[in-house]
């Protein structure tokens, strides 16, 4: 995709970066609204989108050799994930079930990322 744009391949790191920034800052400003509804929902949502950018640096740094950058943000992106497994874990509602079978997937493509830094394939 960035290729088609002009954009080389040792740009994309940077470029995601920038968009996880630019969502975290989003997300502080919001967290500051006196509507506290469904707030948590919002906040979901948005890691959901900075661990997809995350996944796709996850991807530009296996492309470009940089393992270990790609080591070091999945273990980022792990304890994020096992902050939001604890936070699901606790609703019960259709919101819940559908928050966990979103967390069991991005499991598996953690688990997948982890196997093929070990030089493993899944």
């Amino acid at each position: 995709m960035y290729a088609t744009r002009g954009v080389r391949l040792d740009q994309v790191p940077a470029l995601i970066e920038e968009g996880i920034a630019a969502t975290e800052k989003r997300d502080v400003q919001e967290s500051t609204d006196l509507l506290n509804l469904s707030m948590d929902t919002r906040r979901f949502t948005s890691w959901k989108y900075a661990d997809d950018a995350r996944r796709a640096l996850f991807e530009a740094y296996m492309r470009i050799g940089r393992q270990d950058l790609a080591r070091t943000l999945l273990m980022e992106m792990e304890k994020g994930l096992a902050a939001w497994r604890k936070q699901v874990a606790k609703i019960s509602d259709l919101t819940g079930t559908m928050a966990k079978s979103d967390l069991a997937a991005r499991e598996a493509w953690y688990a997948d990322a982890r196997a093929r830094l070990s030089g493993r394939k899944r």
